[in-house]
């Protein structure tokens, strides 16, 4: 069975990465959420702000200059490069509205842990991009799975336990930020909320990353489950989609 063979729904297990700056690694699974192979992460998989305070003190809310953009679309152990003259690295410290401080500075880049072949395998945005937040749009309807399905989401275990249990843990719904740059009030985003309602946020506080993918339609999987898969791996001709001395050059749009 191929990618796109799969309905509406299924399950797919593919791709690892690092529980911010815990030493665990965690599977992810990505459920299809539209007839033309996008997908989204079951869970919601680590929390992280849109975007730092600028060094101007002024907020950024543009999602292609936002931190959370390269920290997704980077399999590096150090993800951030500057993206226009005041930008700052994603949260050394940064506060939710309770007050709450986490340090993002040691994540690894989302796709660090990825083989070659599981790259291969994502169809790129047309950014360029392979990993993407959801808009509104897609979440309120956009996507075929959420005409009949909440938009809420739980976080993966691992994270809930071993983080702010109260916040992000795996037994409630957890808030996700959107790629939803809001005009009125200036300066903030978006987020699916743990009652799954829509919100205002400042891009600087601490939200959930749920990314959205596009898979390549001819890519096999295997059944290991009801309604669940993995992807054939042996199957895949692996591409080296990033080289160690590769710039960001790609992401930025230079």
């Amino acid at each position: 069975m191929v990618i796109s063979e799969l309905p509406v729904g299924s399950i797919v297990r593919f791709g690892r990465y690092q529980l911010g700056h815990m030493t665990c690694t965690t599977d992810i699974n990505w459920i299809k959420v539209s007839k033309d192979n996008h997908f989204i992460s079951e869970k919601v998989l680590i929390g992280a702000a849109f975007d730092a305070y600028e060094s101007n003190w002024r907020t950024n809310n543009d999602y292609s200059l936002s931190n959370i953009r390269q920290y997704m679309n980077s399999d590096a152990e150090r993800w951030y490069m500057p993206t226009h003259q005041y930008d700052k690295e994603m949260g050394y410290i940064f506060y939710d509205d309770t007050g709450y401080t986490v340090n993002t500075s040691r994540y690894k880049g989302l796709l660090h842990h990825f083989t070659d072949a599981e790259l291969s395998a994502f169809e790129h945005h047309e950014s360029g991009d392979i990993l993407r937040l959801p808009t509104k749009r897609e979440i309120d309807g956009g996507f075929q799975y959420f005409i009949h399905r909440g938009r809420k989401a739980h976080a993966v275990d691992e994270y809930g336990s071993l983080e702010r249990k109260e916040y992000f843990s795996g037994m409630f719904s957890a808030y996700y930020v959107l790629d939803e740059m809001q005009s009125v009030p200036d300066g903030e985003v978006c987020e699916v909320t743990r009652s799954g309602q829509f919100r205002n946020i400042w891009p600087h506080v601490y939200s959930g990353v749920r990314p959205v993918c596009k898979i390549k339609a001819d890519r096999e999987v295997i059944s290991v489950g009801e309604n669940t898969y993995e992807m054939n791996l042996s199957s895949a001709t692996p591409v080296k989609y990033f080289e160690e001395t590769q710039s960001l050059d790609w992401l930025l749009g230079l």
